[in-house]
């Protein structure tokens, strides 16, 4: 039964505008920009500098190189081989780094409970009870530690590796780390002076990767051993009788970042290369898959809706226009992260329309303005967690400078307001706190967004100096 003309006229209208507006919103997204020249340029990295022999770095990412190989020798071949496949597949998604290497990668077998299991403050100041297995399982791992020993051999660290989704990144040093510490564990009883000096080497090592990195990951992982080395240090200082000359080493070394140290927006440009090189896997994807991220699946099998899906997808997404976009919100993103701390947090979090999709900006190129919505990255908890460190820097500088002067617990409030800018709070500029009860000096470390609330850090004087 045909409906009434009256009823077929409104709904032939709503039919045609709807096919209009489809019609427009197509006619709009059949066009791409011209990639602009400034992000053009900012897709590549500036050249490394660093004499391959002199990069920590290629120590690193061969790190778990089988048992006798030499780690940066493989770390090298490992690079190479990643390069060859990136150039080969530019859209390149896995990356097999054990492949490589000639024989099985290293292992290190599951650590024992409590051994230098630090949170964000605490250090391996609270060793296992079972010091024969402790011994027993650091003797298991002579070459894992040795070779985080080498480490503090190289001068530089820089990554070389394009960034890509399949890069490898160096995975054993962390363990390696709490291993070394708990190395460390003896010594602090009967050379606590050596110890002192071991860990401000170490100290002196991330902080070199702190400042010479270019990808995030690598310098959030430098930062937190930095703060695990400082925990053990700290502890020390309270505990052991060190000497003046130790504690002036301590302050001489745990000076506060520098503007190097402390940078990110060198990450920040890294952290979009990732981003256009995910792009670009957006825009080549239908010529190996049947779906965007999926696994590589022959054309010929691909069925008519698995094509249908991909060009609709197509069809409204413009890759040198999102790769624009992308450099325009990466790029306010660098120009805020190197400010001062509270500064940097205020730039930011004005940055809220970067992070938050709005409706009536998707008629062009709704794909990609989707996958930049969604690729932000919120780089106010990694500016707040390169703050803490600093923070904890100066607090332990400061420790050791109070345990050689050994001032009256009731003087310590005034030596505090007295103090120099390099040992107060590194977000405030104010002196750091005094936990009169306990003898300790505390520092507020802020979380970043949607982590823990604001955490209390001390480091306590040793009783001539409370």
């Amino acid at each position: 039964m045909l409906l009434p003309l009256p009823v077929l006229v409104p709904i032939a209208q709503i039919l045609g505008v709807l096919c209009l507006a489809a019609g427009v919103l197509v006619g709009i997204n059949l066009f791409d920009e011209e990639l602009r020249p400034e992000a053009a340029a900012a897709l590549h990295a500036p050249p490394v500098e660093v004499a391959p022999a002199d990069n920590a770095y290629f120590a690193l990412l061969g790190f778990d190189a089988p048992a006798g190989a030499d780690p940066h020798a493989a770390g090298r071949r490992v690079a190479a081989a990643y390069e060859a496949a990136l150039a080969e597949r530019p859209w390149l998604r896995t990356f097999d780094r054990e492949a490589v290497y000639d024989g099985e990668p290293l292992t290190i077998e599951q650590a024992l409970s409590g051994l230098c299991d630090v949170g964000d403050w605490r250090g391996c100041d609270e060793p296992p009870a079972d010091r024969a297995a402790v011994r027993r399982w650091l003797a298991r791992h002579r070459e894992l530690l040795r070779r985080y020993r080498d480490l503090r051999g190289y001068p530089h660290f820089t990554e070389t590796l394009t960034p890509g989704l399949a890069a490898p990144f160096a995975a054993w040093s962390g363990k390696a780390q709490r291993l070394w510490l708990a190395s460390l564990a003896r010594g602090r009883r009967d050379a606590p002076r050596a110890v002192v000096e071991r860990l401000l080497r170490d100290i002196g090592f991330w902080r070199t990767v702190m400042a010479e990195s270019r990808w995030l990951i690598d310098k959030m992982t430098a930062r937190a051993f930095v703060q695990r080395d400082l925990a053990v240090l700290a502890s020390a200082v309270a505990e052991a009788e060190l000497g003046d000359a130790a504690l002036e080493s301590i302050g001489r070394e745990l000076v506060p970042l520098s503007a190097r140290e402390r940078a990110l927006s060198a990450t920040v440009w890294t952290e979009f290369r990732m981003t256009a090189q995910t792009m670009r896997h957006l825009e080549r994807g239908s010529e190996e898959t049947c779906g965007i991220f999926s696994a590589p699946v022959p054309p010929a099998e691909c069925s008519i809706i698995d094509r249908a899906k991909l060009s609709l997808v197509h069809l409204f997404y413009q890759p040198r226009a999102s790769i624009n976009l992308a450099h325009r919100r990466w790029g306010r993103i660098a120009a805020a992260v190197d400010a001062p701390p509270a500064q940097a947090l205020e730039r930011l979090a004005a940055l809220v329309d970067v992070s938050v999709p709005r409706v009536e900006r998707y008629y062009y190129n709704p794909v990609g303005r989707l996958f930049n919505d969604v690729a932000w990255l919120g780089m106010d908890r990694y500016v707040a967690r390169m703050a803490n460190a600093d923070g904890l820097i100066r607090l332990v500088a400061l420790q050791a400078e109070l345990a050689r002067r050994a001032p009256d617990r009731e003087d310590v409030p005034a030596v505090l307001a007295g103090s120099g800018a390099r040992y107060r709070d590194s977000y405030t500029g104010a002196p750091m706190g005094w936990d009169a009860d306990a003898a300790c000096l505390v520092f507020s470390a802020r979380p970043g967004p949607g982590e823990k609330e604001r955490s209390a850090h001390r480091a306590c004087l040793p009783e001539r100096a409370s």
